[in-house]
């Protein structure tokens, strides 16, 4: 009994030190994930100002439904896009290959949707290039990201040029004000480059 309360004890004190470290990966250490593509992706490029989207199975439509309010900026040559899938409470991490399958297929078909949006905003970047998408089986990742606990919510942070977090939403709700959160970051750059480059 002493040894399972002094486990119960030591992994209490390993999720309060992920829960404090969560903090300062936020604020300019750059923070490095294998997404479904198995593609090493660096989460907040120094450089790119970038919208982290987290949601789980119950908020996947707000995702999708947040990712075409930035259309806008779509295709800017300092902007990416990454979504975090938090699956803890699902049934994910018994078929891995699958999930990773069926969101490789997700961002392929929105990749169709985007080539239009890019060609419109002045992009002739590969939109499946920028596309990332990481299923976070475990919660480790969103965890180094400061949301230690699941939720129903659609959840986001901003990170600027500079690597640092600027802003994040516990729930958002407003797409309109998310937007232009991410545009007042962007700055008054033209909305893509004409190069097919970065």
């Amino acid at each position: 009994m002493r040894i399972l309360t002094w486990l119960c004890g030591l992994r209490a004190v390993a999720l309060a030190f992920a829960a404090s470290v969560a903090g300062t990966n936020t604020q300019g250490n750059v923070i490095t994930i294998i997404d479904a593509d198995d593609k090493k992706v660096l989460l907040n490029q120094p450089g790119m100002v970038t919208l982290v989207l987290v949601c789980s199975e119950d908020s996947q439509e707000a995702c999708r439904k947040a990712g075409r309010t930035m259309d806008p900026v779509h295709g800017h040559a300092n902007y990416r896009q990454r979504i975090i899938v938090d699956l803890r409470d699902s049934l994910g991490g018994f078929v891995e290959d699958f999930v990773k399958s069926r969101m490789r297929e997700d961002m392929d078909e929105e990749a169709k949707h985007l080539k239009e949006v890019y060609a419109k905003n002045g992009s002739r970047r590969n939109p499946r290039s920028d596309l990332s998408a990481t299923p976070d089986f475990e919660g480790e990742l969103c965890a180094k990201l400061g949301f230690a606990e699941t939720s129903e919510n659609l959840r986001a942070i901003l990170f600027g040029k500079d690597g640092k977090e600027i802003r994040r939403w516990e729930q958002v709700e407003d797409l309109n004000q998310l937007r232009q959160a991410v545009e007042q970051a962007l700055g008054a750059a033209p909305p893509a480059a004409a190069s097919a480059g970065k």
